[in-house]
């Protein structure tokens, strides 16, 4: 993290796209946090993993004819830190969401299909209408 005081903004005035693109990363570091948060709020881990996991789709995801892909070497403790939930709870969870076809492991990649739960939809909806009133 990084103070910046009158002297860098103002040398940095000379590069507006610079400084846009500062700002742009600030904001989306921003609302990925609020994602996070919200995430970690639902009460059922199933829905915590399947939000984080379309959220993780939504950059790095790859649409295939069968679903999404997600090329991320996400271990079952990692999940669990991320979706703050403890490791066992999230393998149940992961095991059920398997037998629903919704969340696959398969290697390093996990395959998601059904679709964005409708939480993490209406959060996006939620996001959408802050922007537009920004």
């Amino acid at each position: 993290m990084a103070v910046l005081d009158r002297r860098v903004a103002h040398r940095f005035a000379r590069y507006p796209e610079l400084t846009g693109a500062l700002v742009g990363r600030a904001l989306e570091r921003s609302r990925n946090l609020a994602v996070n948060m919200a995430i970690v709020q639902q009460a059922r881990v199933d829905i915590r993993l399947r939000m984080l996991f379309w959220h993780l789709a939504d950059r790095w995801g790859h649409v295939r004819t069968d679903g999404v892909s997600l090329p991320l070497r996400l271990t079952h403790t990692v999940l669990a830190d991320l979706v703050a939930a403890r490791r066992p709870t999230v393998t149940s969870a992961l095991s059920e969401l398997a037998k629903q076809d919704l969340v696959l492991p398969d290697g390093h990649v996990w395959l998601l299909s059904g679709g964005p739960p409708g939480e993490l939809l209406e959060l996006r909806q939620v996001t959408v209408g802050a922007e537009d009133r920004a």
